[in-house]
């Protein structure tokens, strides 16, 4: 698996996992032609931000990943979020059901694929990095040539 790192320096900014850089991120990938025919999830997404934005997210604060109704609605949601402390976002094919591949979804640990059959993955961490997984280099060079970043080749999950 192939994985992107951004951090503040990628957003000109001094602070990462902030809102509109999560969404921008969610937006480049929904958008891509490579995904249009996946279903997105959440899970484990605990975001900083106004009581009503907080209560938007309770139901993707689960480490179970939840479905993704509509992906713009979810984009604006994330971009009125004010800072994500931790945030898994992933996509599978239509119709098939996430395989988790740790017991519960959580952005600790190495960078490795959390679910054995997404197309791409994308955590907040830590409010330090945002990481974009996949198997898939073209949408790596893609995100790579919007945001910079530094990419990775981590050891697939066993």
């Amino acid at each position: 698996m192939l994985a992107l790192l951004l951090n503040c320096d990628d957003f000109n900014d001094s602070s990462v996992c902030l809102g509109p850089q999560v969404a921008s991120v969610l937006e480049a990938l929904v958008t891509l032609p490579e995904l249009s025919n996946v279903t997105w999830y959440a899970a484990s997404v605990d975001a900083m931000g106004s009581p009503e934005i907080r209560e938007a997210f309770r139901n993707y604060e689960s480490h179970e990943a939840r479905p993704v109704r509509d992906g713009a609605s979810f984009v604006s949601l994330v971009r009125c979020a004010v800072q994500f402390l931790d945030g898994v976002f992933f996509c599978v094919p239509v119709g098939q059901e996430p395989v988790v591949a740790a017991d519960f979804l959580t952005t600790d640990g190495p960078i490795e694929r959390l679910v054995t059959n997404s197309i791409v993955e994308v955590c907040t961490a830590d409010t330090s990095i945002i990481w974009i997984g996949t198997d898939v280099s073209a949408i790596i060079d893609i995100a790579q040539r919007r945001f910079g970043g530094r990419t990775l080749q981590s050891r697939p999950h066993e």
